[in-house]
């Protein structure tokens, strides 16, 4: 009995199909196997997307915020000491707010 070259190839791959089982079921097994994966990428994608506008915005804020703080204590009146200070106080702000996140996940 000749085997067809689609099969062999979806034999080789999956231990569980011989080549005697109709071709059809198996294609649309692997199509509906491939749309739940491309929904769960889209649906990940999308999330991450806005998961970046809002880590934006926060970004803005805590920049704005740490800025102004510094501006009312009169730090850092060269531009590059003002630019680290911010950055520091931005990173360390940030550090607190992901160990909190991690720690309600837990």
């Amino acid at each position: 009995m000749k085997i067809s070259l689609f099969k062999r190839v979806m034999y080789k791959k999956d231990k569980d199909i011989t080549p005697h089982m109709p071709i059809k079921p198996i294609i649309k097994e692997k199509a509906k196997m491939f749309e739940l994966t491309a929904e769960e990428r889209m649906t990940a994608a999308i999330a991450g997307a806005f998961a970046l506008v809002i880590a934006l915005t926060w970004n803005d804020f805590i920049t704005d915020g740490v800025s102004q703080l510094i501006q009312l204590f009169g730090i850092g009146h060269d531009q590059w000491i003002f630019r680290l200070i911010t950055a520091v106080v931005t990173t360390l702000i940030c550090i607190l707010g992901i160990t909190i996140v991690s720690r309600k996940r837990k």
